[in-house]
C-alpha cells in the first residue's frame, strides 16, 4: 500500500473497538514498524478519542489524544486531515483497489486485494470494465484537446468505479447471508438494551411500537443484540457468526428506521448516568441552592448552567428562604451514594392558569448540563408536570406538557404578606418574575404596576423603562427595542417583519414594501430608488453615477467592457 496515504491524517474514534481495528490494520497491512511516539503501540489507551498518523522524515509514527472532540478539531485541523472511522474504512478500500487503464487501447485491469478476491463474479467485473471503458471513451472524445481535463476526468471516473465495486461487495455479502437463511429468525435482544429503549422511548406507545418492530424481516441477518455497558456500545452478532460493535444511536436508526434526534441522543447518555444518580423532591431549598452541595465538577462530565447560577452563593441564602417560607419545593438530581447534586429545578404546585382558573404545576428553569436537562424533562413528562420550553429567564409563558407546546399566563398567590420579605429580600426569579405587591401575587407576565424580581442582590427593581412589542405583546427593555416609525417591536418580531434598512435614508424596509436590491446586496426603498438604474451585465441595480449608458442599445452597464462599443460616445 502507498504509505503516502497515511501522511498526516487524524482518525476520530468513538470507542476502544475502533482504536483496536485501526491498530490491527496498520500493523497487518503495512511494512512499517509503527510506534506510539517512542513507545510500543500497546501504550495507546482504550479511551483515545483520536489517532494521529504523522510522517517525520521517512518514518511514520502513531500518536493519540484523549481530549474532547471540540478541542481536537480546534488544535489540529490545520495540521491534519481529520476524518471519521467510517471514512477511514472507505478510504482504505478505495486505496487498496487498483484499476489500471491503457490509454491507447483502453484495456482495463481491476486488481482487488486478497480479502476481496473471489467475492465478485467475472461477469460482474466484466460489466464494470465495460461501463468504465464506455465512460472513458466519451471523456477522450470530449477532452481530446485538453490533456489536463482529460486526466482529471479519468481519475474521477476510476474513483466512481471503485465505489461501485465496494457497493457490489456489500450487495453480494447481503445476498449470500440471505440465501443461507432458510427460516425467519427472531432477534435476541438482551434485557439491558430493552431497558435502554424503554428509558429513551418513554412517551405513550413509543416503546410498544418498537417492540412490534423487533420481528420484522429487515432484521433477519441479525441474531443477537447485546448492550456493553463498559464501552457503551452494542455488540451485534450476525447469522454468519461475525460480530461488530455499533454506536447505540446509529443502530437504533438503522434497526428500527427511526430518527434519534438530539434530545433522544441525550437520553441515551442519560440512561447510563442514572446508574449513579436519582431524582428527589426536597424542601431543603436553601441547602441545595448553595454551591457547596454541588458535586465536584472534576468527577462529573459537566455541571452546565448549575455552576453559573447567580443564586449559588452563601450571601444569597437570605433571599432563598423565600421559597421555603412559601412552601415551594425543589427537584434535584443527586448522587445515590453522596449528598451532592448535578441538577435542580424549582417545583411550582399551586400556580393558577388565569384563562381557566385551574391549578397548573410545572418545574421551573432546569439548571444542569444538556444531559441533565433532558433527564428532568423526561421526569416531568412521567410525573405529570409541565416544564419550560426554553431553559432561560426569557420566554416565561411557553411550556411543554406531555410533549406538546402550550402557552400559559400564570399567577401565584403568596402565602405570606410581601412585607415579610422586604428586610431579607427576594431571589432572582426566572419565570414567576413579576410581583404585584398590592395583591400579594406573582405573575409570569408583565402587568401594570408590577415589580420585576430580577435583582441578584435581593432588591426590588421597579419596572419603568420598557416598551410593549406591537406584534407579540412582550415586554421589551429600553436598550433592546427596535423601531418601525413610532412603533416599538422586540428583536424577533422586527426580524420577521423587516428585510433590511435602506442604504440611502436608513428607513426600515418591510417584506411587504416595494424595494430593490443593489449589486452590493443592500436594499433601497421606493423613496430613494430614483437614483438607481438597472444594469443588464450584472443583472442588478447600480447607482447612476457608477453606471455607464450606451447610446447604441439604450441600456446601462456596470462594466465598460460589457458595452456594445467601448468608446466615449457610448457614455
Amino acid at each position: 500500500m502507498n504509505m503516502e496515504f497515511f501522511k498526516n491524517i487524524c482518525i476520530i474514534t468513538r470507542n476502544s473497538n475502533e482504536v483496536y481495528e485501526i491498530l490491527s490494520f496498520v500493523q497487518e497491512n503495512t511494512n512499517v514498524h509503527w510506534k506510539c511516539g517512542k513507545k510500543p503501540l500497546e501504550f495507546i489507551p482504550e479511551n483515545a478519542r483520536a489517532l494521529f498518523i504523522k510522517k517525520e522524515n521517512d518514518n511514520f509514527i502513531l500518536l493519540y489524544s484523549t481530549s474532547s472532540y471540540e478541542s481536537i478539531y480546534e488544535k489540529y485541523s490545520n495540521q491534519f486531515k481529520i476524518i471519521s472511522f467510517k471514512d477511514f474504512n472507505e478510504l482504505i478500500k478505495l486505496e487498496t483497489i487498483k484499476i489500471n487503464v491503457n490509454q491507447n487501447s483502453l484495456d482495463i485491469q481491476i486488481i482487488l486485494p486478497e480479502y476481496m478476491k473471489n467475492k465478485l463474479t467475472n461477469k460482474t467485473l466484466n460489466n464494470l470494465k465495460k461501463g468504465l471503458k464506455k465512460s472513458l471513451r466519451k471523456i477522450m472524445n470530449k477532452y481530446k484537446d485538453n490533456p489536463f481535463k482529460l486526466f482529471e476526468a479519468f481519475d474521477k471516473e476510476i474513483l466512481k468505479t471503485k465505489k461501485k465495486i465496494i457497493s457490489k461487495l456489500e450487495e453480494q455479502k447481503y445476498k449470500e447471508l440471505k440465501k443461507s437463511t432458510i427460516t425467519k429468525r427472531n432477534v435476541k435482544i438482551d434485557n439491558e438494551f430493552l431497558e435502554l429503549l424503554k428509558f429513551v422511548f418513554y412517551k405513550e406507545n413509543e416503546y410498544e411500537i418498537l417492540l412490534n418492530k423487533l420481528n420484522s424481516d429487515e432484521k433477519i441477518l441479525i441474531k443477537q443484540v447485546k448492550l456493553n455497558k463498559h464501552s457503551r456500545n452494542l455488540e451485534i452478532t450476525y447469522i454468519d457468526g461475525s460480530k461488530e460493535y455499533k454506536r447505540i444511536k446509529d443502530f437504533i436508526e438503522s434497526f428500527f428506521k427511526i430518527e434519534i434526534n438530539s434530545y433522544r441522543n441525550l437520553l441515551i447518555k442519560g440512561f447510563f448516568r442514572m446508574e449513579n444518580y436519582e431524582f428527589k423532591i426536597t424542601d431543603k431549598v436553601c441547602y441545595y441552592y448553595l454551591e457547596d452541595s454541588y458535586e465536584d465538577y472534576y468527577t462529573t462530565p459537566s455541571l452546565g448552567t448549575l455552576e453559573n447560577s447567580c443564586m449559588r452563593y452563601s450571601e444569597c441564602q437570605d433571599y432563598i428562604k423565600f421559597y421555603e417560607k412559601e412552601g415551594i419545593k425543589l427537584l434535584i438530581l443527586k448522587n445515590k451514594n453522596y449528598d451532592y447534586i448535578i441538577g435542580r429545578a424549582l417545583v411550582w404546585e399551586d400556580t393558577i392558569d388565569i384563562e381557566t382558573n385551574e391549578s397548573f404545576k410545572f418545574i421551573d428553569r432546569i439548571y444542569g448540563d444538556d444531559i441533565t436537562i433532558a433527564l428532568f424533562k423526561r421526569w416531568a413528562y412521567l410525573n405529570g408536570y409541565a416544564h419550560k420550553k426554553e431553559q432561560s429567564y426569557t420566554n416565561k409563558t411557553t411550556f411543554v406538557f406531555k410533549g406538546k407546546k402550550i402557552t400559559k399566563k400564570l399567577k401565584y398567590k403568596l402565602k405570606n404578606d410581601i412585607n415579610t420579605y422586604k428586610d431579607s429580600g427576594l431571589p432572582y426569579m426566572d419565570t414567576m418574575t413579576y410581583l404585584d405587591d398590592n395583591s400579594n401575587t406573582l405573575y409570569n407576565f408583565y402587568k401594570n404596576d408590577t415589580i420585576e424580581l430580577t435583582d441578584t442582590e435581593g432588591n426590588f427593581e421597579e419596572v419603568f423603562n420598557f416598551y410593549i412589542c406591537d406584534n407579540c405583546g412582550e415586554r421589551v427593555p429600553e436598550d433592546g427595542v427596535c423601531w418601525i416609525g413610532d412603533t416599538p417591536y422586540c428583536e424577533d418580531c422586527y426580524d420577521e417583519l423587516v428585510v433590511g434598512t435602506c442604504e440611502e435614508c436608513g428607513r426600515p424596509i418591510l417584506f411587504d414594501d416595494s424595494y430593490i436590491e443593489t449589486i452590493t446586496g443592500g436594499y433601497i426603498c421606493e423613496h430613494c430608488w430614483d437614483d438607481y438604474v438597472y444594469c443588464d451585465d450584472v443583472d442588478s441595480y447600480v447607482h447612476h453615477l457608477d453606471a455607464h449608458y450606451s447610446k447604441i442599445d439604450g441600456c446601462y452597464y456596470y462594466y465598460k467592457d460589457s458595452m456594445p462599443e467601448n468608446n466615449s460616445d457610448n457614455e
